[in-house]
């Protein structure tokens, strides 16, 4: 029987149930263009040389937010950030519940609550494309499929940001109240999203696949100190896995 807090997105699709049927939500870090005096502007040059924030992200498959976190230094590590929110009871990151997971990228570690996908193995989207298509074992099968769900967050990045074109500037306000603009964005993007079905915009990128850029921070923090929970969460992934290249060797037609 399905879970009742498996995403619709999710147990209508057999390349994802019911495989991924205990995954509640993607997290990443969303990159705004920030404004900073000079004195600070190091801290905030991210990988790319640019200046900006590094917001964390939490979404649903039905492409709305429920966490938000903006302000971190452009410079800031994706994984660093995540630790700093957990370790923070005052940031009320919405509790993982028993048995559930986000899916995260590589910039972030995998452990107990969050699944990253497998390093080192092919990945991005445009990695399975041409006389690359198939997946030639269960890592990459997963990766794949780890990608198309991830997906998500880049759909919803990518409309937030279309809707907002602020988001796309640093303009020149203190940096608490650009802060505030990415939060006032999503606050707004969220509403539209449940009460407006047929938004123009929601409706032009809905059901499509974006094609991902590499994220700025796709090195895990080998500084982690959740290292004791990382056991669990792997043995998990390697069963996810499993289970999922045993069906897709008996079915060909689910690719």
């Amino acid at each position: 029987m399905p879970s009742l807090t498996t995403p619709i997105e999710i147990l209508k699709s057999n390349r994802f149930y019911p495989y991924f049927e205990d995954c509640i939500g993607v997290i990443d870090g969303m990159h705004i263009p920030a404004h900073v005096p000079a004195k600070d502007q190091c801290r905030f040059r991210n990988r790319k040389g640019v200046l900006s924030q590094n917001v964390l992200v939490a979404c649903t498959f039905d492409l709305q937010f429920i966490f938000v976190y903006p302000g971190w230094e452009g410079s800031a590590a994706d994984s660093r950030v995540l630790r700093a929110v957990l370790s923070d009871p005052d940031q009320n990151f919405p509790q993982v519940p028993e048995g559930k997971y986000y899916l995260v990228d590589l910039g972030y570690d995998n452990m107990n609550g969050f699944i990253a996908p497998y390093e080192g193995v092919r990945y991005h989207l445009h990695e399975y494309r041409g006389a690359n298509l198939l997946p030639r074992n269960a890592k990459e099968l997963f990766n794949h499929r780890h990608s198309s769900l991830t997906n998500v967050i880049r759909r919803s990045f990518n409309i937030l940001k279309e809707r907002f074109p602020i988001l796309k500037l640093a303009p020149q306000y203190a940096f608490h109240t650009q802060r505030d603009i990415v939060i006032a964005a999503c606050v707004i993007h969220n509403h539209i999203r449940r009460e407006e079905k047929n938004d123009w915009l929601f409706s032009s990128i809905e059901g499509g696949m974006t094609e991902e850029s590499c994220g700025l921070d796709e090195q895990p923090d080998l500084q982690s100190p959740f290292s004791i929970h990382e056991h669990m969460a792997t043995s998990r992934r390697d069963s996810i896995a499993a289970a999922m290249w045993n069906d897709f060797m008996n079915k060909w037609d689910e690719w």
